[in-house]
Formats: C-alpha cells, sequence, structure tokens
C-alpha cells in the first residue's frame, strides 16, 4: 500500500515475516521470511518484478537514488512494532519528496499553491 507519505508500509512485512493467513495460525519458521528477506523483496525483488534490477533495488554505483530514512531500526525494532514505521525522509531520483521531524525544512515546495496541503484544509 503507497502512503502518503512516499513509503511503503511495513505492516505487509509483519504478514510476511509471521506468515499468518488467518489471526490464529502461524506458518512454521521454516516457512516464514527473515527481515532481511523481507526487505530484499520489497527493494531488489520490487526491481525485478518490475524489470528495472538494473536500475533500482539496491544501493550501488550506477542505480537510481531512491531511497527511504526510516523512523526506527526495522531490522532491530521488536516485531509489533513493525507497523508503525515510517518513512521521516525520501528521495526519489535523489531529490527530497518528502520529509517529517527534523527534517522538515527539506521538505519541497507545494505546489500548486492553492492545494489542500498548502493552504491547511483538507477540503477544497
Amino acid at each position: 500500500m503507497f502512503t502518503p507519505s512516499g513509503l511503503y508500509t511495513f505492516s505487509g512485512s509483519r504478514r510476511t515475516r509471521h506468515r499468518r493467513p488467518r489471526p490464529c495460525e502461524i506458518y512454521p519458521p521454516s516457512r516464514r521470511l527473515s527481515r532481511d528477506g523481507a526487505l530484499r523483496h520489497m527493494t531488489a525483488g520490487s526491481a525485478w518484478m518490475s524489470d528495472e534490477e538494473s536500475d533500482k533495488g539496491n544501493i550501488a554505483p550506477g542505480q537510481l537514488a531512491d531511497l527511504a530514512v526510516l523512523s526506527q531500526d526495522y531490522l532491530s525494532v521488536h516485531e509489533v512494532l513493525i507497523p508503525e514505521t515510517t518513512s521521516v525522509l525520501t528521495l526519489v531520483g535523489g531529490k527530497v519528496v518528502h520529509a517529517e521531524a527534523e527534517h522538515c525544512a527539506l521538505n519541497p515546495p507545494v505546489l500548486p499553491g492553492y492545494s489542500p496541503l498548502a493552504v491547511g484544509t483538507d477540503t477544497l
């Protein structure tokens, strides 16, 4: 799911890790992904699915500079807190497209100027 903050939510990652098809049913550990594996599926795996693995999906020379700075360490935070992970800074093509918290000064201007985001209202 794509959120307004420009980051795919991590609730899907938690479901992938727990492999709970139904709330009371849990797959055995042998059928679950590690956090590294889930992260790889969300990054390099997504690039592979869109046939763009030569351009994105990894932090490497020649790859597009799309990345997100997360609100907490996805690899070490307690599993129940993974869905609360958000992006505090998102770059697409090397340019800031979303910034929160201490990074707010980096936010690009909201266009057009009459956008509800620019004028501070959620109505048109």
